[in-house]
């Protein structure tokens, strides 16, 4: 359940798509970023750093974004729910090996 739109902003990180969601039902201030990967079978998934667990995917990237406000408006409402908070200032490093 998505109450309001979010904005995505992206870009490219090491071949992957990374975008900045904000959910303006929490707070403008809060943003998380995404890691959106290409599938070729099924078009488009994303994982959210910050939130364990908490995935979605879609056909388009349209529908994978729709799909993915709703997962971390989902998320988010359990861990209010529990009186936990998201994980703060996860970030996204490249490492060379």
């Amino acid at each position: 359940m998505c109450y309001l739109p979010a904005k995505f902003v992206s870009r490219l990180v090491s071949g992957r798509a990374v975008a900045h969601l904000t959910l303006p039902r929490y707070s403008a201030a809060v943003k998380f970023t995404v890691v959106i990967h290409r599938d070729v079978e099924s078009g488009f998934w994303a994982e959210v750093p910050a939130l364990p667990g908490c995935m979605s995917q879609g056909e388009t990237l349209a529908e994978l974004k729709r799909n993915l406000r709703e997962a971390i408006a989902g998320y988010l409402e359990v861990m209010r729910e529990e009186g936990r908070e998201p994980e703060v200032g996860v970030q996204l490093a490249e490492v060379a090996v």
